[in-house]
């Protein structure tokens, strides 16, 4: 998938006090392939399957996975190298996709919905903070 990255494995929701725009990358990065890493194993595991539809948690976990791989990452010029201004692109980006997904995708338990909505907590999060 193109918007992991091996290069850190920290938890999402802790930060340095002070965050720069590459540390926020870092750490977005690393919040999707945390994602990515439990869908997975949720995937591989009948614990995590419904026994009377089939339906696996994790495949709907991955698939909207997919759906943020539209989501830019990387700062763009418009973000004026300011992480408030990037942290909001990248928001509106991650809530637009999640209208996609539940708008087109079968999701019956809703944790497709519920990847989407842990991401943007945690990004709502860091803007209250104030992300510098």
């Amino acid at each position: 998938m193109p918007f992991l990255s091996r290069s850190i494995k920290r938890p999402f929701g802790r930060r340095p006090a002070r965050t720069d725009l590459n540390t926020l990358v870092r750490y977005i990065r690393a919040e999707l392939e945390r994602q990515d890493s439990v869908a997975t194993d949720r995937l591989q595991q009948p614990f995590f399957t419904d026994i009377c539809t089939g339906r696996n948690m994790g495949r709907d976990e991955l698939l909207a996975l997919a759906y943020l791989r539209d989501v830019q990452i990387d700062p763009l010029e418009e973000d004026h190298g300011d992480p408030a201004t990037y942290l909001e692109r990248v928001l509106g980006e991650v809530r637009t996709a999640k209208q996609h997904f539940a708008k087109e995708e079968e999701d019956p338990e809703g944790f497709g919905v519920g990847t989407f909505s842990e991401i943007i907590r945690k990004l709502e999060g860091w803007l209250a903070d104030g992300a510098n």
